[in-house]
């Protein structure tokens, strides 16, 4: 799936085709997308049009979005080996850099008890997630 040049937000200003690689939608019903050339769209709500464009979330492809079960943030996972977290307005909040981590081991509240350490190459996200309740 493309974003053609026509549907995008500020077309005439030289937005390019990019190739989607995620979707996720708000409690609203407005699509988010993350893309292979590392930036996010929103749409509105209707879908017909790229209404914001959020650049170089990601260095390299974003391969993964999604909102939190309450609506107030939304998690981007990408090819760069980070996973980040935005408000619901995308203004970026903290991120986790997988290249540093390769896993954790939790405690049955799943807090982090240690750590091991990665190899040379850095992880690619292709995918977050949350639980049931959407609480972690």
């Amino acid at each position: 799936i493309g974003i053609p040049a026509e549907y995008a937000h500020r077309a005439r200003h030289g937005f390019k085709e990019s190739t989607v690689l995620c979707v996720c939608f708000n409690p609203e019903g407005a699509a988010f997308v993350g893309t292979k050339g590392g930036d996010v769209y929103k749409f509105e709500e209707e879908g017909t049009r790229a209404v914001k464009k959020f650049p170089v979330v990601h260095q390299g492809p974003v391969s993964e979005i999604l909102f939190s079960a309450n609506g107030n943030f939304i998690v981007t996972g990408g090819k760069d080996g980070k996973v980040k977290f935005h408000n619901a307005f995308m203004h970026h909040q903290f991120e986790i850099s997988l290249s540093k981590v390769a896993e954790a081991i939790v405690d049955e509240n799943y807090n982090p008890v240690c750590y091991a350490a990665s190899g040379s190459r850095t992880p690619y996200v292709r995918a977050v997630c949350q639980n049931a309740g959407g609480t972690k």
